[in-house]
């Protein structure tokens, strides 16, 4: 049961490292502002936009899958800066990597390899295969 919890965990700080390194702004989404600006002008209610139109990702998890890859590469070079530069910390500090946090993450890290996934506006889901995660 522990270490389903452990790698369970792991699977979620990757999946966070992920997203934030990988993520979209939205800043090259396009929108219609004359469209706006009329329906605002002729009193019409203007129509909400569209949601984001979900996406697949390469089968190698395209630029996810690199920072997936990246990170690995970060953590077996026990490189605390790079490996934080890919982790979103929410507001928190940066924890320090040294040799035994790496060691402790990079088993379970190396045991899947990004299979596809999904992008969403600013979110992606990578999808790792491999492992024998429940």
């Amino acid at each position: 049961m522990h270490a389903r919890m452990k790698i369970k965990l792991a699977a979620l700080a990757v999946l966070q490292i992920l997203v934030s390194a990988c993520g979209r702004s939205g800043e090259d989404a396009k929108t219609a502002p004359s469209a706006d600006n009329a329906a605002a002008g002729s009193g019409a209610k203007a129509e909400p936009p569209l949601p984001p139109k979900t996406e697949a990702l390469p089968a190698d998890g395209g630029e996810v899958g690199n920072a997936y890859r990246e990170l690995i590469a970060a953590y077996q070079a026990v490189d605390s800066a790079r490996v934080n530069r890919l982790f979103d910390h929410s507001g928190s500090d940066p924890t320090p990597v040294d040799k035994a946090r790496a060691d402790s993450v990079l088993p379970d890290m190396l045991k899947v390899h990004p299979s596809g996934g999904l992008r969403l506006g600013d979110r992606a889901t990578l999808f790792l295969d491999g492992g024998t995660w429940h």
